[in-house]
């Protein structure tokens, strides 16, 4: 989770120190500033998970731990990734041949 989110959902949660690195996709190294125990809670359910606060700013994301306690609709998540790529291709024809 980003320091600013932080702010704004858990401004008055305890901060823990935390050792751990993370690495983006791309390789790049992640220092976060602590660490914060939360409730996280989807589609009717609830677990409570140690979330790490980074610097930068962008989406909050769930970790394996997080993701391993949450059941996620992977039909819904699929099906959202299909039509946005129907999309694009359909984008991609038009701009080579606009009518």
């Amino acid at each position: 989770m980003s320091e600013s989110s932080l702010k704004i959902y858990f401004p008055s949660h305890k901060l823990q120190n935390t050792d751990v690195r993370l690495k983006t996709n791309s390789g790049e190294k992640i220092r976060p500033l602590c660490k914060v125990n939360v409730d996280v809670s989807l589609n009717q359910q609830t677990t409570n998970q140690n979330l790490n606060v980074v610097l930068e700013n962008g989406p909050n994301l769930f970790d394996r731990d997080c993701l391993k306690c949450l059941r996620l609709e992977w039909r819904e998540i699929k099906s959202i990734r299909k039509v946005t790529l129907r999309v694009k291709v359909k984008c991609r024809k038009f701009l080579r041949n606009p009518k």
